[in-house]
């Protein structure tokens, strides 16, 4: 009676078994997915208080400083803890370049579904002086030139930083 019950536990086990493999080959394709996903978006966080300084200069403004709303995982973990490094580190470098000052900000951490973090979501904000709010633009006029500038990101940013400097 014992072989029987045992005989039928590793049938039951070797059914269950290459569930778990697939499921297990799933998730690492959802883990590298992610993880993709994440370290573009950390690359990406220089050119977005880049792009925050040149939209605050359309209006004719000149950055003067920036915030910031970061949204991570559990620091306690150390995929995300170096997540959370990591944005800090490129808003740093990209503001140091552009001698523009991080005033102000909010943390938000620990934030996990179903014991999952969130993915990483730094948010970047600049504020800008305008000498003469007369100038501000305010919307197409006739006549109003339209230029094209071409390039990668990163070229198109190296101005704004040697015009800051």
């Amino acid at each position: 009676m014992a072989k029987k019950r045992k005989a039928a536990a590793n049938k039951r086990a070797s059914r269950r078994r290459p569930a778990r493999r697939r499921a297990s080959a799933d998730q690492t394709v959802n883990t590298l997915v992610i993880l993709v996903v994440i370290v573009i978006v950390l690359s990406l966080i220089p050119i977005a208080v880049a792009e925050a300084c040149r939209n605050v200069a359309s209006v004719g403004a000149v950055p003067i400083r920036a915030t910031n709303c970061l949204n991570f995982g559990n620091p306690e973990k150390p995929e995300q803890a170096w997540e959370l490094a990591e944005a800090i580190e490129g808003m740093a470098e990209a503001c140091e370049a552009l001698k523009l000052p991080i005033v102000s900000g909010n943390v938000s951490l620990y934030n996990e579904t179903d014991g999952r973090a969130i993915p990483p979501t730094p948010v970047v904000g600049c504020v800008g002086l305008v000498h003469d709010v007369r100038e501000v633009p305010r919307g197409w006029q006739p006549g109003d030139g339209v230029w094209l500038a071409e390039g990668d990101e990163i070229e198109l940013s190296l101005p704004l930083a040697d015009e800051a400097a």
